[in-house]
């Protein structure tokens, strides 16, 4: 029971927890917006073995920061040069990028002191014919007109081995036309920072007012674009979700309580619920990813439901006691946040950090709702002073059109049958989706642009990689050595065409010695004139910087990663891993699906045995059972439209779940004390949950439309199968009596 003092000292607890997030929130976005927009953040990865996690790490992020900047001009102009210079300045000046070229310097003296010991081709391959080509290659180059010799590197390398390797590692990269520049680099600051995003965006904008009507054209290349892009689709629908759910709301209630009080009280309560989850949320968690911000509109919905009962219990029962409207609430209430807690917490076991942030950001949301309502809001909603027969005609118009609207009648039971009926046909045809290449809408320009480049350089966009693992850096060398004799047919790029084992360094020595240097060294300097270089120019140089990009060293092992242009007939050994990391984490997300359909059976169970606890009626485990029905409708009844079923659709439920218990919590009391109030009080809250979920179902981003539409349709299944704990209650009480 609740006194005086216990509501004082609650409103005052309430008040210091609200000042203490609000510091803390002022104190974290005044050092940079902790906000993460990165799509890998979803992605559930705890089932992965460390190899191929650590590859999935650093190659996702090495291949995040590489950009790719294709700069046309008019055909028979050679503007672009001057255009890609620009833009190659502007992008360093801003501190965001590092243009491959620096590195080619460096790269050209690492292949220059290792020219002896590398081959474009396999060791075998080498053949007395290869060298005789070489031979009259490099002769070829030195009388051509305009050949790239001089006459010290003819000395140190009169077969033009560095010329060959250089040639020959690039891959066979297309030459450009005379009207086309290709620009290549990686970002210095991490792609998916929205700082970072911005900054590119900015420089890139500025650029193109300049030289795009100069006739100049760009195609780009990189994920920090599709991220930007998605930022910015993410943001629009948190706008207009919140911001439609708000008015929504807002205009819902005045239609029903008729005073602006009641509007700012569900504002506020929605502001400060939402401000305290956040606050929570980023005191776990160095950052909270934005689809968690999109979710979170979802609040606007669960969280008015609260203070809809709380407004209810006033005009709805002719304005009792504040002791009396707590007595009204606090039981349902209390089961109600309760077991929506328990959904909600249902998501920490997902192995997502998205979900779990969106946990944490929801419980401490709807506790922080219920506080506010019971220590806040019912003190300050007093009596009116005036008008209190209107608001008492506008509810009573409400009351009247739930009572109609939610019969406990065979209406009802047909509905509810209906729905399991359908539900259970949705069942049958469900098809699931676990294709994260589906999840995040792409803008199609950007798409176009990377067809176009892609066409030039090759796949921009591969996600495939090779995973050698060994005890030392050599040993793993030869182990992705071996693996790659066997695809010699694929468009790799890998570590060891750079930076060949020791093994295989002596190979390619021995054979270029064999072949080359015995038989016609000697012969080809005198033809040439090419004396022997005055003093050794193999130096020791430094190893290129982007090689600890292919390198990951792991609790005493080591790892390369190489890229290929595909996994397609390619196999594991048992030093060799391939990794498809769409593939990789389809296959996560589908374990993950099926893991959420066991957290939602668990949930149910301990609501059950919770509910079963309070009540000990076996009547009142309906405030269970309505609920999970509900959700079971929300997942598959979708699916008869050709909705597919995704771990979006199932941690969804979860949510459900909870929010659907607040309908059936509350009706059960209104059957077992005879209440007419809470029909509508249900109605109404369950109308403010659809103007946020319903919302959420026309996002462009499948993961939050997936979960709208589960809530929306459950939503609806679940007011009407809350007359039964009515219906069941309401005969306890009489059979009671």
């Amino acid at each position: 029971m609740f006194n005086r003092t216990k509501g004082r000292g609650g409103a005052l607890l309430c008040v210091i927890w609200l000042v203490v997030c609000a510091i803390f929130l002022i104190g974290r976005f005044s050092n940079g917006v902790p906000i993460d927009t990165n799509i890998q953040s979803i992605l559930p990865n705890q089932t992965l073995s460390p190899a191929v996690k650590a590859a999935m790490d650093r190659s996702g992020e090495v291949a995040s920061n590489r950009v790719v900047f294709l700069v046309s001009s008019k055909e028979g102009d050679t503007l672009n040069v001057e255009a890609s210079n620009a833009l190659s300045k502007k992008l360093i000046e801003a501190g965001l990028f590092k243009n491959d070229q620096a590195d080619n310097e460096e790269l050209g003296r690492w292949i220059f002191a290792n020219r002896n010991e590398l081959l474009c081709e396999p060791t075998e391959n080498f053949t007395a014919e290869t060298a005789q080509f070489i031979r009259k290659t490099a002769l070829a180059s030195v009388y051509g007109v305009g050949g790239p010799v001089t006459g010290d590197l003819l000395k140190a390398d009169p077969f033009l081995l560095t010329i060959r390797l250089a040639n020959c590692l690039s891959n066979g990269v297309a030459s450009l036309p005379a009207n086309q520049s290709m620009l290549t680099g990686k970002l210095l600051e991490p792609a998916y920072a929205m700082d970072t995003q911005s900054k590119i965006q900015a420089v890139v904008s500025a650029w193109e007012e300049e030289w795009l009507p100069q006739g100049i054209e760009l195609a780009r290349v990189g994920a920090v674009f599709h991220a930007a892009y998605g930022a910015k689709s993410a943001k629009t629908e948190m706008t207009f979700i919140g911001g439609m759910g708000l008015i929504g709301v807002a205009m819902l209630f005045w239609s029903v309580f008729g005073r602006v009080l009641n509007v700012i009280a569900v504002a506020s309560l929605i502001a400060l619920s939402c401000t305290s989850g956040l606050a929570a949320t980023l005191m776990f968690y160095a950052e909270i990813h934005m689809l968690v911000l999109v979710f979170a509109a979802m609040l606007v919905g669960v969280v008015a439901d609260y203070a809809v009962h709380a407004m209810a219990t006033g005009v709805g029962n002719d304005w009792p006691s504040e002791m009396d409207r707590r007595r009204h609430l606090l039981r349902p209430m209390s089961v109600s946040m309760l077991t929506t807690a328990a959904g909600f917490a249902g998501l920490f076991f997902l192995g997502v950090p998205l979900f779990q942030q969106l946990a944490v950001l929801a419980i401490v949301g709807v506790f922080t709702a219920w506080a506010l309502v019971l220590f806040i809001f019912l003190p300050l909603d007093k009596t009116p002073a005036s008008n209190e027969g209107a608001l008492r005609i506008r509810w009573m118009r409400t009351l009247s059109f739930a009572t109609n609207f939610l019969p406990i009648s065979m209406q009802s039971a047909v509905a509810a049958a209906v729905f399991i009926i359908i539900g259970g046909i949705g069942f049958l045809v469900a098809q699931p989706l676990d294709d994260v290449r589906r999840f995040q809408p792409q803008k199609s320009e950007l798409v176009e642009q990377e067809k176009s480049i892609s066409n030039i350089i090759g796949s921009t966009s591969s996600q495939v990689f090779l995973v050698s693992k060994g005890e030392t850096l050599d040993e793993t060398k030869q182990n992705e050595e071996v693996y790659l004799e066997e695809i010699v047919d694929q468009n790799v790029f890998a570590l060891t065409r750079f930076d060949p084992s020791q093994k295989l360094r002596l190979a390619n020595s021995a054979i270029l010695q064999e072949k080359l240097f015995s038989p016609y060294e000697a012969a080809h300097r005198a033809q040439l004139g090419a004396m022997e270089p005055d003093e050794a120019l193999d130096v020791s140089v430094k190893r290129p910087s982007w090689f600890s990009d292919l390198h990951v060293e792991d609790e005493g092992k080591h790892y390369l990663i190489a890229r290929l242009s595909s996994a397609e007939g390619l196999s594991n050994s048992e030093k060799n891993v391939i990794v498809d990391t769409a593939s990789e984490y389809s296959q996560a997300f589908a374990s993950y699906r099926a893991l959420s359909g066991r957290s939602l059976i668990i949930a149910v169970c301990v609501a059950l045995v919770f509910v079963f606890i309070v009540y000990r009626k076996p009547f009142a485990l309906s405030i269970v059972l309505a609920p999970a029905a509900a959700m079971l409708c929300g997942i598959y009844l979708p699916a008869i439209w050709g909705q597919q079923i995704t771990f979006f659709s199932m941690a969804g439920a979860m949510v459900l779940f909870g929010v659907s218990v607040d309908y059936s919590a509350f009706m059960w009391e209104a059957g077992r004390k005879q209440e007419a109030w809470t029909k509508a009080s249900v109605l109404v809250g369950a109308v403010t949950t659809m103007l946020s979920m319903g919302l959420l179902a026309l996002s462009e981003t499948l993961p939050v439309r997936s979960f709208g539409i589960t809530v929306a349709v459950g939503v609806i299944c679940a007011l009407i199968f809350s007359t039964f704990p009515y219906y069941l209650a309401r005969k306890d009480a009489l059979n009671a009596d």
